[in-house]
């Protein structure tokens, strides 16, 4: 969930799997807009700086 004003917003997004049959291990696709070591994607990412240029980090 990601709340953005006075609404919640959810992201819904099935990401594929690949299983590699050498090693046997299962691993997912990488999503281009998302970095793997992050929970939010790129853009929400620009959206909160954007907020910072005009309300404080608690009001963000």
């Amino acid at each position: 969930m990601i709340p953005i004003g006075q609404k919640a917003v959810y992201i819904d997004l099935p990401v594929q799997q690949v299983e590699w049959a050498k090693c046997q291990t299962v691993r997912q696709v990488k999503v281009p807009f998302a970095d793997e070591r992050k929970g939010y994607t790129r853009a929400f990412e620009r959206l909160v700086l954007e907020f910072s240029r005009y309300m404080t980090i608690h009001g963000i």
